[in-house]
This record gives C-alpha cells, structure tokens and sequence, in this order.
C-alpha cells in the first residue's frame, strides 16, 4: 500500500507518527494533510511504500534438523519522498534505495522488488514462493526500513533501518544507514560536505574523546576510524551524531555506537558552507 502524506516543516511530530501507518502492498493511494509549508508556502510529500515477500528454502529442513523447511521473509517499509519543494527529489530518493538495498532506479517498487528476489536467491537454496508470514512466523528474515528522523528549514536526516537473520543463526545483524539532504542546496550531504577531508584526524580525536566521556553508559569501545561510509546524522538537538555499526567499534552486545558532538565542538573541522549552516562564521 502507498499513502500520501503532504508535511510541513513544522510538522516533524506529525511525520514521525504517520511513520507507523499503514501496511501490506500495492498501490493504493490516501491523502493525509498536514500544515501547509511554512515560510515557503511549499509542501513536502511522502509516500509510504511496502512490501514483503515468503519463500521456503528448500533442503534447509535437513541441513538444520527441521520438521519442514525453513520459511524466510524479506519485508520492506519506506517513507519516500516524492517532492521536497522545488527540488528535484531523484538524487535523494537513489541515495534512500542505495542505502536501503545497495541498488537504484527510476521505479521505488520495482527496486525494492528486485532486491527481494536477489536477497533470497542469495542464502543459495532453491527457493518456493509461499503465502507471505511474518517475521515471527519466519526462520530467517529481512528487514529494512526508512524514515526521516530529522527535520529542519534547511536540513532534513533520514535513517534506514532493517536486520537480516540467517536460520538457524545466533542472532541477526542490524544496522542503521543515514541520508543527509540540504534543503538550502537541494543536494545530498555526504560527510565531506560538512567535515574538511584534512581535518579527519582532528575529528576522530573528538569522537575518540566523546566516546571515553560515555564509556559508562555505551561501554568500551575501540575507536580508531571515523565511522564506516561516513555515517552520521544531525538530530533534533543540533547536534552532529556519529553512528557505528554494532561490532564495528565495540562489542555485538553494545549494539551501535552513537557519538553526539555540537557543531561549535568541532567547528575547526567543518567545512565553510557547515559553519555558515551553523551559525559558526
């Protein structure tokens, strides 16, 4: 299913909550209005796109000591963003599905398709397409989900979220991938658009310290990279989050490590155009 949501900046509440709506598949479309755009006068719109798919991997009951065979299921749920004003929203919505399932194209659901089809061929069974279960049903699943977790006049952070688990693994593995889309510039923002590639080393001395600063809540960790792909996100706080993947830094049972650091904390890293965004010139 798809619905439409049309969102105002000052509606940050509204989005997060219509991010649990809605369910199954196809292509049916609602209307759900909020405010109109502030200052602007233009709308943001976001439709919510899901679909999930069941095979039985055939063979798995013998290699695992099953009854019957193992059911694995890949479910999707993103909140896309159509328009963003007068953006063009393409380069942003690639930048969602490439994060989302390493793959892009002009079609959101034909991507999304296709990654399932790939996901489960990939486990190297024989698969038997059956009547779609969910995830507690399943021996094995993949989930992946999107949504904006941030939203500002200039800025918006989207997190794609999901976990895949193997049958019979001992535990899933999670993660969590960010977009970064300057609203001022109409373009995605990587970590280099913020941080000055030379000032990489100052930065990860910052994050270094952070860490230690919060090793009684998040644990030890073994900090020697800037997160992997330049994960970080801006959160509601304005500050400048910085995000590893569980065992990238620390241990599986520490899930992610997250590092908040303001922008004024580290403002002889930022690049010009962060620091105008910031108020830090």
């Amino acid at each position: 299913m798809k619905l439409k949501y049309i969102l105002s900046m000052a509606a940050l509440v509204a989005l997060m909550a219509s991010c649990s709506k809605g369910s199954g598949e196809g292509t049916d479309e609602n209307a759900d209005s909020t405010n109109s755009m502030v200052n602007s006068g233009e709308s943001y719109t976001f439709t919510k796109m899901t679909a999930s798919r069941s095979v039985s991997l055939e063979g798995t009951a013998d290699d695992y000591g099953m009854q019957s065979d193992a059911i694995y299921t890949d479910s999707v749920s993103l909140m896309m963003p159509v328009s963003m004003g007068k953006a063009d929203v393409g380069p942003l919505q690639n930048a969602i599905l490439n994060k989302a399932f390493g793959m892009t194209g002009g079609d959101a659901m034909e991507v999304m398709t296709n990654f399932m089809k790939q996901d489960a061929d990939s486990l190297g069974y024989t698969v038997k397409e059956v009547t779609t279960v969910s995830l507690l049903e399943s021996q094995g699943y993949n989930l992946v989900s999107g949504q904006v977790v941030y939203l500002s006049g200039n800025w918006m952070s989207y997190c794609v979220s999901g976990e895949q688990y193997y049958p019979a693994a001992a535990h899933g593995m999670p993660f969590k991938q960010y977009v970064n889309y300057s609203l001022t510039d109409n373009r995605v923002m990587n970590l280099a658009d913020v941080i000055e590639p030379s000032k990489n080393a100052d930065l990860l001395k910052s994050i270094q310290d952070r860490a230690k600063e919060m090793e009684d809540a998040i644990g030890p960790t073994s900090i020697t990279e800037l997160p992997s792909d330049g994960n970080f996100y801006l959160n509601s706080d304005s500050e400048l989050v910085f995000v590893y993947q569980p065992y990238e830094v620390a241990s599986y049972a520490q899930g992610f490590i997250s590092i908040p650091l303001y922008p004024y904390e580290i403002s002889q890293c930022l690049t010009p155009a962060a620091k105008t965004m910031f108020n830090l010139n």
